[in-house]
């Protein structure tokens, strides 16, 4: 949930809406040097705002290609608590968050209603498909951590953008 990334099998070429998370990826260092993460997305202090990997990812693209390697091991512990309904939902907000950041940063239009689109969606599918009885308990899960983020993009597209 935190960090899994399935493509399948075979290795290839990222399309433009793909992309690695933090916990799973690797870059050659010239790169990172040049390039370098924003430190504006990056975790402050008890924020959960992130998506620097986003943001880098996205100017990395205008350059060079990003291949997913499915073999490729990568081992990444997670913190006590972490693995906690509350703070996956806390997590996935500030994840919704820090989308609408990234989309500024890259000079992107993310629209108000689409993600209201969007949050309706998911809030209907969740609620629906675990009543349903068709959803087991990770299902809905992902559900709630779906509309946690649309919550968050919505906050943050409805809200002034703020200096950090």
């Amino acid at each position: 949930m935190y960090a899994g990334l399935e493509l399948g099998e075979d290795a290839r070429d990222l399309g433009p809406s793909e992309g690695p998370y933090g916990a799973n990826m690797s870059v050659r260092r010239d790169l990172g040097r040049k390039l370098a993460f924003d430190p504006s997305l990056g975790r402050q202090g008890t924020s959960l705002i992130s998506n620097e990997e986003t943001h880098f990812f996205a100017r990395l693209r205008r350059t060079h290609v990003v291949r997913y390697a499915p073999k490729a091991v990568v081992s990444h512990g997670v913190l006590p608590g972490r693995d906690e309904l509350g703070y996956l939902l806390q997590r996935s907000f500030a994840s919704g968050q820090s989308d609408v950041i990234a989309s500024r940063l890259e000079g992107d239009r993310m629209r108000a209603y689409s993600v209201a689109a969007s949050l309706a969606g998911n809030a209907a599918r969740t609620v629906t498909m675990r009543g349903a009885g068709t959803w087991g308990p990770k299902g809905f899960v992902a559900g709630l951590a779906w509309t946690a983020e649309d919550l968050g993009r919505l906050r943050t597209l409805l809200s002034r953008p703020r200096r950090r």
